[in-house]
């Protein structure tokens, strides 16, 4: 349920703050049972509340993503023998003797 929930957080506005409280509970949790995640864990309140928060907005909830404007292309290249970078400009690059034996 919290990995769901972690997968959720990059498209919900503050969503890394509303799991915060889960990913406590659950490291105290594994603490608890050596590291294994088998068998039942009870639920306090605070888990409770936060898991009706996320279900009444997750279905409305969302994040505003801002991109910025390219301001330069850069193209790579690499193999055995070196590599290079362009960037329409400029060029940079360094060739090292490959030797075969």
């Amino acid at each position: 349920m919290v990995g769901k929930l972690v997968a959720a957080c990059i498209a919900v506005q503050y969503g890394w703050l509303y799991i915060k409280i889960f990913e406590g509970k659950k490291i105290q949790a594994l603490k608890r049972s050596n590291g294994s995640y088998k068998g039942n864990r009870t639920m306090c309140e605070e888990i409770k509340s936060d898991m009706r928060r996320w279900n009444d907005n997750l279905g409305s909830a969302k994040k505003e993503f801002k991109f910025k404007e390219i301001s330069k292309v850069i193209y790579t290249d690499a193999s055995g023998s070196g590599w290079r970078a362009i960037d329409g400009e400029e060029k940079i690059w360094c060739m090292e003797h490959v030797t075969s034996s």
